[in-house]
């Protein structure tokens, strides 16, 4: 550029101009730009526009200056295109000046991502997502673009990550992290990243084993080798916590064990499942009879004289103890079969037999009439004795006589004997 002071002598009128060109002719001229447009730098895609120059001649009656342009490209390529615009503004007197305008288009945008996701549509980087463990999430890709404003295929690399999470500090049972880097042919570099917090509030499905019996004098039995184990499944923890509780319910035969088996998750989340345990009783209780014994017919054939089972049962606590007498007549006294019954709450019975011979061994009580002194022995009467005795209401009596006489006086000594059924 040069900076220089003209004058001009016209029609009297000395005019100065101070200019400011590039290059200057020697004709008798004052053009300049009046306003020249800035250079630029533009985005790649973008359109390399020019601004449009102003240039005037103060000192030019005769016209309008003129502007023309010559373009150049300097093409280093996508990341780095310069136009360059030079004006050349002509006076109709005939000076000219020039000025060149530069456009440097370059690429310094980095690729964008756009989600169609719709849990991620609109949502910045560093979003987080809370979901229930077990949610299905993917994201495939269908549901996501990556676009450049120069670059048609940018270089996309995905990084992903599930970690467990100590769900009993943090309340997290997993945690997934999904990480996009994407790089256009210019080394613009964007990236995007999500994480999805997966929280447990299910609880685990517990499946138990089937309903089982055992003997109700064997508790043992109701090991969980012997009745089986519950099972227990988790949308997120595989590594379940099982353990049961036994509640023994009901009553009599009726009874059984409730069996409630409990798995816990690593949330703290817990699902239960009930398994029923019968207690079944099909043993008959002990039974011991009182001995056989012999009663005499005035002892009472009761259970003080005549003794009384006694019963035992593996799971009746109170096995129920009854009798039945089968009686049979003797030619003295009689005999009882007495049969005891024991039957527990699931009415199974058992039972034995006690004899219980009843006696008579004591003779009658008789009363003899009493002695008489007669004149003849023709007025001695029939006279009879009496007798009673303990256990029979028929007594027979009989009499003999043993007759003596000594010449004078008759002695006559009668017997009288009474006789039971015995």
């Amino acid at each position: 550029m040069h900076n220089f002071t003209y004058s001009l002598l016209r029609a009297g009128l000395l005019l100065c101009c101070w200019l400011s060109v590039a290059t200057l002719s020697a004709q008798s001229s004052c053009v300049a730009f009046s306003f020249t447009p800035p250079d630029t730098t533009v985005q790649c895609g973008g359109d390399p526009a020019f601004g449009l120059p102003m240039a005037t001649d103060p000192c030019c009656d005769d016209g309008a200056v003129i502007l023309t342009k010559v373009d150049t490209i300097d093409d280093q390529g996508p990341c780095n295109r310069t136009y360059t615009r030079t004006w050349t503004a002509t006076s109709p007197c005939g000076g000219s000046v020039s000025f060149t305008q530069t456009v440097l288009v370059q690429d310094l945008e980095a690729p964008v991502i756009t989600f169609t996701h719709p849990l991620l549509a609109g949502q910045p980087s560093g979003t987080v997502l809370t979901l229930e463990c077990g949610t299905p999430f993917a994201v495939n890709p269908d549901d996501y673009t990556v676009t450049d404003n120069c670059d048609p295929d940018p270089t996309v690399v995905l990084t992903d990550d599930i970690t467990d999470s100590d769900c009993a500090v943090t309340g997290i049972a997993r945690v997934m992290t999904c990480k996009w880097v994407f790089t256009d042919d210019c080394g613009n570099m964007g990236m995007y990243a999500f994480t999805v917090n997966f929280v447990d509030t299910t609880p685990p499905m517990v499946t138990p084993p089937p309903p089982a019996n055992i003997d109700c004098a064997d508790l043992s039995a109701a090991d969980p080798s012997l009745t089986g184990t519950a099972s227990a499944m988790d949308v997120c923890d595989n590594n379940l916590t099982i353990d049961f509780m036994d509640d023994v319910t009901g009553f009599g035969c009726n009874r059984r064990i409730e069996r409630t088996w409990k798995a816990t998750d690593e949330c703290g989340n817990t699902g239960t499942a009930i398994q029923l345990i019968n207690l079944v009783d099909n043993t008959p209780p002990s039974i011991n009879c009182p001995v056989d014994v012999t009663l005499e017919c005035t002892t009472p054939a009761d259970f003080t004289h005549g003794g009384a089972a006694s019963a035992f049962d593996d799971c009746d606590v109170f096995p129920v103890v009854t009798f039945s007498d089968d009686t049979t007549q003797l030619s003295c006294g009689y005999r009882i079969l007495r049969t005891w019954t024991a039957v527990d709450d699931c009415n199974n019975a058992s039972d034995c037999e006690q004899v219980i011979t009843v006696t008579d061994t004591q003779a009658p009580a008789i009363s003899c009439p009493a002695d008489l002194t007669l004149d003849c022995a023709e007025d001695v009467p029939v006279s009879m004795a009496t007798a009673t005795d303990n256990c029979a209401t028929d007594v027979t009596i009989s009499s003999s006589d043993a007759t003596a006489f000594d010449g004078c006086t008759t002695t006559i000594v009668r017997t009288f004997t009474a006789t039971d059924n015995c």
